[in-house]
């Protein structure tokens, strides 16, 4: 799990490449419109079908309740996974085989 231990203790762990994917998703209370951070080699469906995690993290996302026209930004929100209704990945990258 870790790559290695300084002299000092300081725990250096490998980096995680992720690639932002952009989604609408429909939810029981709302729209949310925002980024999703994709581990490579993963689709978002993946991410979705992940059963250790209950939410699903997004950033620079914009809110929208389906009874207030007035949209929030939040730069992060957690969205649980057992609410979201419909999801639209808008561009969905394409993973090369090198990439890991």
């Amino acid at each position: 799990m870790y790559e290695r231990i300084d002299e000092k203790g300081k725990l250096y762990t490998p980096r995680v490449r992720t690639a932002n994917v952009e989604v609408e998703i429909s939810t029981v209370q709302g729209l949310v419109h925002g980024y999703v951070h994709v581990k490579s080699q993963r689709r978002v469906k993946d991410e979705l079908n992940d059963e250790r995690e209950e939410f699903l993290a997004m950033t620079n996302a914009n809110l929208r309740a389906h009874h207030d026209s007035i949209p929030r930004e939040v730069e992060f929100v957690a969205v649980n996974k057992h609410h979201i209704i419909s999801l639209v990945p808008i561009d969905e990258p394409r993973w090369s085989p090198d990439e890991e």
